[in-house]
């Protein structure tokens, strides 16, 4: 078996990288600074510096990478078995709606992530708003809202 702890030296590293790329793609995508690379770079670079200057947030990002990685390998996977076996155009099943699916069980992994990582479990504000989401009238309408969404989407949606 091969011994990789001393990769466990490099995390900071890893994490101030994919930090920084993150935000350098978020920034370019969105074209908030306007297309100037240079003042990209340099509000990733402090961004990304910020975050691994605290240990907390470092530490949140070192937790959940490995999830990422393993939902991008479970998405490149599903989505290749999909396209092997089902259909022969890629494009029936590598839709929008497959990519917010995936965008969503990303965002619930960082909340799971984040709720055990930084201890809201003993918070007394945050179990006494869990108290309330688990009330059964709040729960109660907070699952007729979504049902509610969800069949206003497919109700008003446009067929071809």
């Amino acid at each position: 078996m091969i011994d990789l702890s001393p990769v466990s030296y490099f995390l900071p590293i890893f994490s101030f990288v994919l930090v920084f790329v993150v935000i350098f793609a978020i920034l370019k995508k969105t074209e908030i600074l306007g297309d100037n690379n240079f003042s990209m770079a340099m509000v990733a670079l402090v961004i990304s510096l910020i975050f691994i200057s605290f240990s907390d947030v470092r530490s949140y990002i070192e937790a959940v990478s490995p999830w990422f990685v393993v939902l991008l390998v479970a998405m490149f996977f599903l989505l290749f078995l999909g396209g092997f076996m089902l259909v022969k155009d890629i494009t029936k099943i590598a839709r929008p709606a497959t990519a917010w699916v995936f965008a969503g069980l990303l965002a619930f992994i960082f909340l799971v992530v984040g709720y055990y990582h930084f201890h809201l479990t003993g918070n007394s504000v945050f179990l006494d708003i869990k108290d309330w989401v688990y009330d059964s009238e709040v729960s109660g309408s907070i699952i007729l809202g979504v049902v509610a969404l969800v069949v206003g989407i497919f109700i008003t949606r446009k067929f071809k």
